[in-house]
């Protein structure tokens, strides 16, 4: 089979566009399409490789976060204005000591390039709470807490009782990994301890209890915690 391609004219020069057509000369590409009609007719068949270069796909079609990630909802903090504003969201402590303050000055480069060891607390905390270090973990704040916890305690297999409203981050967290989040009414008054409770199944494996909680202000007592831990002693009572 054929096709033709242009040839420059005598002098190695290209010819005006309407005489083109007329320079075109049969050349055997070894196209697999079967032709009808004269040599002069113009092959348009694609040739293997010789076609247009496939398009790269671009980072968005690479980077997609997981199934769990992608249904999350963006925390937000509200913008209505309270009549009462208890900042307690904030760091409200008073300003350091002038001894401490004069301490963390002390310091020098080689310290505080270091990463923090937290060994040493956990050791006074243990002894403190009359158990071993290695049951003791200090972390930056209840975000790092639930989120090692819920990473070393759920699968998207299972669930986590809670009462609400509460800290909001608890059911991010659980979402994150792909758990279930099983919420029990927490209305004026004690804590839910029975509904808790009646929502506990084989797959739960957390329940979180926020006491003083967020952000309500309501306590749990002791009692709630034992009972809790009794009723669901598969999971882990945070």
């Amino acid at each position: 089979m054929a096709t033709t391609v242009a040839k420059p004219l005598q002098g190695g020069q290209w010819p005006a566009k309407a005489s083109l057509r007329a320079a075109q000369t049969p050349v055997d590409i070894g196209c697999p399409a079967p032709h009808q009609g004269t040599p002069q007719a113009v092959c348009r068949h694609r040739i293997p490789g010789r076609g247009r270069r496939r398009r790269r796909p671009t980072v968005e079609t690479i980077l997609q976060p997981g199934p769990f990630v992608s249904r999350l909802v963006p925390y937000l903090v509200p913008l209505d204005s309270p009549r009462i504003d208890l900042p307690l969201g904030v760091t409200e402590r008073p300003v350091p000591s002038a001894d401490l303050r004069a301490s963390n000055f002390a310091l020098d480069a080689e310290s505080l390039a270091r990463y923090p060891d937290g060994r040493s607390l956990e050791a006074v905390l243990a002894a403190r709470l009359g158990t071993t270090p290695d049951q003791v973990m200090v972390t930056a704040g209840a975000d790092e807490a639930l989120d090692r916890a819920f990473r070393a305690m759920l699968t998207p297999n299972d669930n986590l009782v809670v009462a609400t409203p509460t800290f909001e981050m608890v059911a991010h967290y659980a979402n994150l990994i792909g758990a279930e989040v099983l919420a029990v009414p927490w209305e004026p008054g004690g804590l839910p301890t029975d509904a808790m409770l009646a929502a506990v199944t084989p797959k739960t494996k957390v329940v979180v209890v926020v006491s003083p909680n967020n952000p309500t202000g309501a306590v749990a007592t002791g009692a709630d915690i034992r009972r809790l831990s009794g009723g669901a002693p598969h999971a882990l009572v945070l």
